[in-house]
């Protein structure tokens, strides 16, 4: 293997070979992780990261010989059980990662002690209880009310002490609050009842705006007499679709807005083609 040092690029990584037997082999892997914990002992860089280093090293301080072969092979676990495959000591830390002829990959060992512990006892009942995130979710805000009586005991304080003591969580950890109305219910289109649907086939009824007016007072028999004016505007605001020019003469199916003062002065300096476009 290659004798140039780790992280002076990108690292290398190769496939996890689960399907073969020693990947399987408790034996395999106790050397395997006396062999790295031993590396990073000496090393210590990653001490910043995640809580399995720190545990490490308090393992290896306070074992009898002050190394990893002081640390009793029973507690290899203790510092698996502390990395959560965050990864940054692979791709940030870790001078020793290939092509390092040390090969250190830590968190695909970790990996690879997780599924023989998972393989042997098939997971503790608290971790597949607090790693079923899906399920808790769905059951915590299917029924009404369940959510907020579950964010009101997550602010209790007896009740955190119990969820210490059973599950293992933290009394003063912070948790996430339950809504019953979720992101996805709420863009979630939600579908009419068959007995409201509407069975009309006729189309819906013209708004007030869109109707012919009715002069009633002075000012709207003004602006209904001034409609064959407006109708040739050259600045104008459609708001509903235009009809034929023809059609539009003395009608009020358009509303325009322009000012007289200005009209001859404007079309004189505008192009035509945008007059035109406007008109």
């Amino acid at each position: 293997m290659s004798q140039r040092e780790g992280s002076l690029e990108a690292p290398t990584r190769h496939p996890i070979a689960w399907k073969e037997e020693q990947f399987w082999d408790e034996a395999a892997l106790n050397q395997e992780l006396e062999r790295v914990y031993d590396i990073c002992h000496g090393c210590r860089r990653c001490v910043s990261l995640c809580d399995a280093f720190p545990t490490l090293f308090d393992l290896v301080d306070e074992s009898e010989t002050m190394e990893v072969d002081g640390v009793d092979v029973a507690d290899y676990g203790k510092v698996v059980d502390q990395c959560y495959m965050c990864d940054l000591c692979y791709l940030t830390k870790c001078p020793y990662v290939p092509p390092h002829e040390w090969n250190l990959d830590f968190p695909h060992l970790m990996l690879r002690a997780k599924a023989q512990s998972y393989k042997k006892t098939g997971g503790k009942f608290r971790d597949n209880l607090l790693t079923s995130t899906d399920a808790m979710g769905k059951a915590l805000t299917l029924i009404p009310l369940v959510d907020v009586t579950t964010n009101a005991l997550n602010k209790n304080g007896l009740f955190r002490n119990a969820l210490e003591k059973t599950l293992g969580v933290h009394k003063e950890a912070p948790l996430p609050e339950y809504s019953r109305k979720t992101l996805r219910k709420r863009f979630s289109p939600s579908p009419q009842a068959p007995g409201l649907r509407s069975q009309s086939k006729e189309p819906p009824a013209r708004s007030p705006f869109m109707q012919p007016a009715t002069a009633t007072t002075p000012r709207q028999t003004w602006a209904m007499t001034s409609s064959k004016s407006l109708s040739t505007t050259t600045l104008g605001l459609n708001l509903y679709p235009r009809k034929p020019a023809a059609a539009c003469q003395n009608s009020n199916w358009e509303i325009s807005t322009r000012s007289q003062h200005s009209k001859s002065k404007t079309s004189r300096s505008w192009p035509n083609w945008l007059t035109r476009g406007m008109t």
